[in-house]
């Protein structure tokens, strides 16, 4: 998944909610971003398989 790559590639992965980008930036800088220590979703989350929104059939 997407946490294991980026931290296998030594990339530090934090999290926010509910601020700009521009926010979400100031606050990686002055280091008051939540540090993750796994993944945040389950194995294969949002793949749809190509199906859309109607599932299989």
């Amino acid at each position: 998944n997407a946490y294991e790559v980026l931290s296998t590639a030594g990339i530090e992965v934090v999290t926010t909610s509910g601020v700009s980008v521009k926010e979400g930036i100031e606050q990686y800088n002055k280091g008051t971003l939540e540090k993750v220590s796994g993944p945040t979703a389950r194995a294969h989350a949002g793949m749809g398989r190509g199906q859309g929104r109607g599932g299989r059939k």
